[in-house]
């Protein structure tokens, strides 16, 4: 597994160019010249060779790389993004015409896409967008919020709850959203979303200060297009780190990217577990009705409320009804509970259908037992659970849509 920049305490320089074509060379030259550019910014050669070079020396501010063709983009952008420090600028140029590879760049994270050969305007353009701007003209970006959703006891369906969650945030409320499935070993929310999970998610545990916006753009799995996912199916013989220092750099990360963010968390209470409960914008706990539920749910609730200080967590009691013989009645749950809780949901046996063939719950169950849902998506998107718009009929596109 490569470790990034060898060299990450010497002085970034501003710029690095790798480029081939002669044309294009030359502008850069030129550039070079009247700008009295430091010598080694310009070299000869592409991505590739641009990433073997920031194996052994610091990543710049900003860095342009040559690509051949779109068909490699995906693996070679992947291969520098391991030997790339966080807050790279990058800039793409190629011979690509096509509009569906710009989308594809700007999707990813790339800044800039200059088509070959570039003139000199283009590349000033290019290397002074957002560099030279005064920071008091840059207007605050609105930065997005993190729910975490937590299982009081094993088997209660707190993924089937985060899952859906999600869905409803991207799909009724159009808001751009990451489901990340925290259980590297063990996750199921990319088999309930039918999709494969994703590689490489093993560097947020071990190696966190690599993180940064072309990394998850390169491991994120698109459902829809609001709608991505991180999971991971890591290898059981592998021991991944739980520290502090990944929600440290995670959070702001994902705050940037997106509106909302999902964390489906599991239940071992890690160092990096503690850290993603106390950082999070709000923590939702998932229970039964039973009094083992109830135990740990009180348990939860005062380790959040005593040791984290953080305010009373939203509180959903799920599988209502399935066993009768043995479930605490609500009245009694919320008696003993001390409060009422935010939502009850009784069992569904669509969920073992929609969990069977890689369906949201919400697709399947027409009927207003999953209101309670629907009004947290509502509350969480700033909307009135009253004036939330009802679920668009899939079309054919969102049915081809599977993959990034």
């Amino acid at each position: 597994m490569p470790h990034g920049p060898a060299l990450p305490s010497a002085t970034p320089p501003a710029l690095l160019a790798f480029v081939r074509d002669e044309a294009s060379l030359q502008v850069l030259r030129e550039a070079a010249q009247a700008q009295d550019w430091p010598e080694g910014t310009i070299h000869t050669g592409s991505i590739v060779e641009a990433t073997q070079h920031l194996r052994d020396h610091p990543t710049p501010r900003q860095l342009m790389v040559e690509v051949a063709s779109a068909a490699e983009a995906p693996a070679q952008l992947g291969a520098l993004a391991d030997v790339c420090a966080p807050g790279v600028r990058l800039i793409v140029t190629s011979t690509v015409n096509e509009f569906s590879f710009f989308r594809w760049l700007k999707d990813m994270g790339v800044d800039e896409y200059l088509l070959q050969p570039f003139k000199a305007e283009a590349l000033t353009q290019a290397l002074t967008v957002r560099v030279d701007a005064p920071k008091a003209a840059e207007a605050p970006k609105k930065q997005g919020e993190v729910t975490v959703v937590l299982g009081a006891r094993g088997g209660v369906g707190a993924t089937t709850l985060a899952t859906n969650l999600a869905g409803l945030l991207a799909r009724e409320h159009q808001r751009t959203t990451l489901l990340l499935d925290l259980d590297a070993h063990f996750g199921s929310a990319a088999m309930m979303l039918d999709l494969e999970p994703s590689r490489g998610i093993a560097t947020l545990f071990d190696n966190p200060d690599r993180v940064d916006g072309l990394f998850l753009d390169r491991v994120l799995i698109r459902q829809s297009d609001h709608l991505f996912l991180l999971s991971a199916e890591e290898p059981l013989k592998e021991a991944l780190s739980h520290t502090t220092r990944t929600a440290e750099v995670l959070l702001p990360r994902l705050r940037e990217k997106f509106a909302h963010t999902i964390i489906d968390l599991p239940r071992a209470l890690t160092p990096l577990t503690r850290a993603l409960l106390a950082g999070a914008d709000r923590v939702v706990l998932v229970t039964e009705p039973s009094l083992t539920g109830l135990r740990d749910l009180l348990r939860l609730q005062d380790y959040l409320k005593d040791a984290l200080q953080r305010p009373l967590p939203l509180v959903f009691s799920n599988r209502g009804g399935l066993l009768a013989k043995t479930e605490v009645k609500r009245t009694e749950f919320e008696k003993h509970f001390g409060r009422a809780l935010d939502g009850y949901l009784p069992f569904l046996p669509e969920a073992l259908t929609a969990a069977a063939n890689g369906q949201l719950l919400i697709d399947l169950h027409k009927g207003g037992a999953l209101q309670p849902l629907r009004a947290l998506a509502a509350k969480l998107a700033g909307e009135d659970a009253e004036e939330a718009p009802a679920a668009p009929r899939p079309g054919l596109l969102g049915k081809l849509v599977k993959g990034k």
